[in-house]
């Protein structure tokens, strides 16, 4: 290989995590890492060139548009929420999760501004006496009717003629303004005293209620405590999540190849992994299942995060509380532990399934990723990781095999 410099080529934007157990660390952080991840693992199965074209060491790496840097939060968001709800339960869940405001559940009030200025327009014209002298000029007129001086400001004309005739019908009502922003249209509907239903007096009530909560959509929040209930109902997955620590990060060196692992809940006995799969038309669930685990690689993370179990023997623990970290002092004295997947439907009817791969599936995936490292090694022991990894072309001839069996049938 020919190492390619990048343009400006800069030192690594990233050193490698410290090995080790970490209780506390906020999942925006570990994905920052530059390790290998169950991810990354199959990026590089056939081209690790890719792994790094992606990674945070390619200063030339593709910005992200809006909508697509919006779609990934709101999925990390969503991922999150449900995590915390099916893993930890609801009380935990709304500790931190609160359900944005509903406006759907307050079909008769009013939020839009022409309505709100609709009502200023019908109390001033309700409150509006055409008999009475509004204006100075109409005040002065009358002042000159009677013969009276009609200098000075209007407090002193008025003054002026209720002394001359105290029952003179000036007007007090002094109209509102139908003009301004929405808060300052409602802000006078307020201080007017209109009996009305207002969508804002809601939303603000909502507020009082949200502290420094998370706001999630409405849906999102219904779904979560759907699947949270069932979770924590099923005898099996409660069992589960009865004891156990979620969203443990592991960093460790494998080989020369720094990887990293998160397991959403963590037991002595095994790791349990939470995935979900959409249901398929006319697909059983163990079919649904099957074709996720093939489609997303679930396999190839099963075998890199039974590594990671196993390589957290050795490793030293950061952060937690201190009956967090003998847990995991007992985790680590575990040889062989289980790994298990929890997969809930994520369309349709809610269902929940414990997942467990059969050991010929594994052995398959423990042979990919020994491809993996090896590519990675390949790469990073010749170009580093502040070079451009550059596949170097080769020579592929096709033969009619390589082909589907329909291809050129129309």
């Amino acid at each position: 290989m020919n190492a390619i410099t990048k343009t400006e080529a800069a030192a690594p934007a990233h050193k490698f995590k410290e090995p080790g157990i970490y209780l506390d660390m906020p999942e925006d952080d570990y994905f920052a890492c530059g390790e290998l991840g169950g991810t990354s693992v199959k990026e590089c199965i056939h081209e690790a060139s890719e792994w790094w074209w992606k990674s945070e060491f390619n200063p030339l790496k593709p910005e992200l548009t809006p909508e697509k840097r919006e779609k990934i939060s709101n999925g990390k968001k969503f991922g999150r929420a449900l995590h915390k709800g099916i893993l930890e339960g609801l009380e935990a869940y709304e500790r931190e999760y609160a359900r944005d405001f509903d406006p759907s559940q307050f079909p008769n009030a009013i939020d839009k501004t022409d309505q709100l200025t609709e009502l200023l327009e019908e109390y001033n014209a309700e409150h509006y006496d055409e008999t009475a002298l509004h204006t100075a000029a109409e005040i002065k007129a009358e002042l000159k009717a009677l013969g009276l001086k009609t200098s000075g400001n209007k407090d002193d004309i008025t003054a002026r003629l209720l002394e001359a005739i105290p029952d003179a019908n000036i007007a007090t009502f002094k109209p509102y303004s139908t003009s301004g922003t929405k808060d300052e249209i409602i802000e006078r509907i307020n201080d007017a005293g209109i009996n009305v239903e207002l969508m804002q007096t809601h939303r603000d009530s909502h507020a009082k209620t949200i502290g420094e909560r998370i706001l999630l959509k409405p849906e999102w929040d219904a779904a979560i405590r759907i699947m949270a209930q069932i979770a924590h109902q099923d005898p099996q997955v409660s069992a589960i999540l009865k004891e156990g620590i979620p969203e443990v990060s592991v960093f460790w060196n494998d080989g020369g190849v720094p990887c990293r692992a998160r397991f959403d809940w963590l037991r002595v006995r095994g790791t349990y992994d939470l995935k979900s799969f959409a249901g398929q038309q006319n697909k059983s669930v163990k079919q649904a299942i099957t074709r996720a685990i093939e489609n997303y690689f679930y396999h190839l993370q099963e075998a890199h995060y039974r590594e990671a179990r196993l390589a957290m023997k050795n490793l030293p623990i950061f952060g937690g509380t201190e009956e967090q970290r003998e847990y995991i002092k007992k985790c680590q004295e575990n040889d062989e532990p289980d790994f298990t997947f929890i997969f809930f439907k994520s369309l349709g009817a809610p269902i929940l399934e414990v997942v467990t791969l059969p050991q010929s599936t594994l052995d398959i995936a423990r042979q990919e990723r020994a491809k993996a490292f090896e590519n990675w090694l390949e790469y990073f022991n010749h170009y580093g990781l502040d070079k451009l990894w550059l596949r170097q072309s080769k020579t592929t001839n096709l033969d009619g095999s390589d082909f589907s069996p329909w291809f050129g049938i129309y």
